[in-house]
């Protein structure tokens, strides 16, 4: 078959197997589009998500061979990117994807050079297991699901066993129970601070593992001497010369009640502004924390901005909180900070309500800013 005509053979679906929390069987031969049918999205989106929904069901056959998952889960462990990401076309072409490359194309009934030349034709994809659940407790084994999607917000998902089979995954049903690799549309990727051991283990992730990783995004403030820098004198400014300039930290973050859909983590841009009363904006800065998983706080105390500022004023920050994608980027709310705050987590609300534990609250990213005056 010529590797430019081909098509993937996907077989009709049945609903075979008892399926964990959080996924529903696809019975019948199995159509992704509608599936996904409440969402409205384009023709080019629905055809899209068809390949890819043809390279996940390859894959995840090509997963029915244990040492073809070892390969996987050693390859995401060794990965020194943020939720230890694989770059899909990358990692399919490199000695250790072969493993992959060989059965994913044996399961869609091509050459290993015809699987490869079709997902070249598709955008960049990330490869890799989006709840922190699965990355730790995924030791390899056959009950691993493997999904694709062009919306990582999409409510629905559509996921194939090793077998073939199909779920369709929701996320209002909340971690899927069996652990998921998911592919996708390549984001911007960090490398994770303080990441692990570079060992061998039984999973992709060890407790204690770095998760985030933090970009500098405008470069405006990098060469300003801080406190840390200078003088050694540490967070909270006890025990050193002052520094060179007043500077902002951010110095704790937690994501409270929303996240990034199927993509696990979230990629989160902080954008400030140092103002006062008299002259207006200060100063600014811009940084991007990835990795940021709900309900766990970090401590990244990163700079933010820095500005000799007068002995006397009324300054204030103004803190923009955006949750990036390659896509899209969403408004998450924003907030204005005052010296009298530092030291203290607030929410910085995007406006949305939900209920947890039976009560009624607004989804938020608390947020610790530290600054020197």
């Amino acid at each position: 078959m010529h590797p430019q005509m081909y098509k993937f053979r996907i077989s009709a679906v049945a609903a075979v197997l008892i399926c964990g929390a959080g996924c529903r069987d696809a019975a019948g031969p199995f159509d992704l589009a509608s599936a996904n049918s409440s969402i409205s999205h384009s023709t080019g989106a629905r055809d899209l998500d068809s390949q890819l929904g043809q390279v996940a069901h390859a894959i995840a056959l090509a997963m029915r061979r244990p040492e073809v998952r070892a390969h996987v889960r050693n390859s995401m462990r060794a990965s020194p990117w943020t939720e230890h990401k694989l770059e899909l076309l990358e990692y399919l072409e490199s000695p250790a994807g072969k493993h992959l490359l060989r059965a994913a194309a044996a399961g869609a009934d091509v050459t290993p050079a015809a699987f490869l030349d079709n997902v070249r034709q598709l955008p960049a994809l990330d490869f890799y297991a989006p709840f922190r659940e699965a990355r730790i407790r995924w030791r390899g084994g056959a009950e691993v699901l493997v999904g694709a999607t062009s919306d990582i917000k999409r409510n629905s998902l559509v996921a194939y066993r090793t077998d073939g089979t199909a779920v369709v995954l929701q996320q209002t049903d909340g971690i899927p129970a069996q652990p998921l690799l998911i592919i996708h549309l390549a984001e911007a990727k960090g490398l994770r601070d303080r990441p692990q051991a570079e060992v061998a283990g039984d999973a992709i992730q060890d407790f204690g593992d770095g998760e985030i990783s933090i970009m500098n995004i405008d470069g405006g403030d990098t060469d300003i001497p801080t406190c840390d820098e200078a003088g050694g004198c540490g967070p909270d400014y006890q025990n050193g010369s002052p520094p060179a300039a007043d500077t902002t930290f951010i110095d704790a973050v937690q994501q409270h009640g929303w996240g990034d859909g199927w993509g696990g983590s979230s990629e989160i841009e902080f954008r400030g502004k140092l103002m006062d009363s008299a002259n207006g904006v200060l100063a600014e800065g811009r940084r991007r924390i990835t990795g940021i998983y709900k309900e766990v706080v970090y401590y990244p105390h990163v700079r933010l901005m820095a500005a000799e500022l007068p002995a006397t004023g009324s300054y204030r920050i103004e803190i923009q909180v955006w949750e990036t994608d390659v896509w899209d980027d969403d408004f998450e709310g924003k907030r204005d900070f005052f010296y009298a705050d530092r030291g203290q987590p607030l929410p910085i609300n995007n406006g949305e309500e939900f209920r947890h534990n039976g009560v009624d609250k607004a989804a938020a990213t608390f947020l610790e800013l530290d600054w020197f005056l």
